[in-house]
């Protein structure tokens, strides 16, 4: 696959809780980790983090918007209006990997998406195309961790409305896929068209788009 580095290196640091938080962060070639030894539940949390922050070589590492390529780290005034699909497609698309991979089953799975179900509850209303346009404010960011809810949520149901369209010959990596060769690392695509060039691309999904990106169902 074109779109994977040749050479991508996992570092992880293991060590008894200290109070701080566990976490990851991605880069174009390699990701970093910090867990908990004594973490309930270490393998599987594990697992699902890693396959995460790989799939971030997709997007946004291959696939960005234009407000954020390049990106001001130093002084940043304006952000995308897409961590669904940064954050959230990433998070649906790192279980359903681990799904095909045997190391969680189909219960499992389907247990997933219902604790993000419930955990979405936890949040206010609101768009997620608002919030992710102002996610340098402190209100957005209060509900950035709905983007690993909600978003992921999203992404699964893009992939069904896609599947069932397609009588199962397409599904959400054909819609990836088709983004990743018209655009990639070299060409962004349009911040403010993005919907509307999917919309016209899947139909079957634009209902889904509008009422679950743009408005706030």
């Amino acid at each position: 696959n074109s779109y994977l580095p040749n050479k991508y290196c996992f570092l992880f640091c293991f060590e008894y809780s200290n109070g701080l938080m566990q976490g990851a962060l991605e880069h174009k070639s390699s990701s970093v980790y910090s867990f908990y030894t004594d973490t309930t539940g270490l393998v599987d949390l594990v697992s699902e983090t890693v396959a995460h922050e790989f799939y971030h070589v997709l997007t946004p590492m291959n696939l960005t918007s234009n407000l954020i390529s390049p990106y001001n780290f130093y002084d940043p005034k304006i952000f995308s209006g897409h961590l669904w699909l940064y954050e959230g497609v990433t998070e649906y698309l790192a279980y359903k990997n681990n799904l095909a991979a045997g190391l969680m089953n189909k219960e499992e799975f389907f247990m997933m998406l219902k604790n993000k179900d419930k955990s979405t509850l936890y949040y206010k209303k609101h768009s997620m195309l608002d919030a992710s346009q102002n996610i340098l404010s402190k209100k957005s960011q209060d509900y950035f961790g709905n983007y690993y809810d909600k978003g992921a949520l999203v992404g699964f149901y893009i992939d069904y409305l896609i599947t069932m369209e397609s009588n199962g010959e397409n599904n959400i990596s054909t819609l990836l896929t088709y983004l990743l060769r018209k655009y990639g690392k070299d060409k962004p695509f349009d911040d403010a068209l993005l919907l509307e060039e999917l919309s016209s691309k899947f139909e079957a999904i634009r209902p889904a788009l509008y009422a679950c990106i743009v408005g706030k169902e």
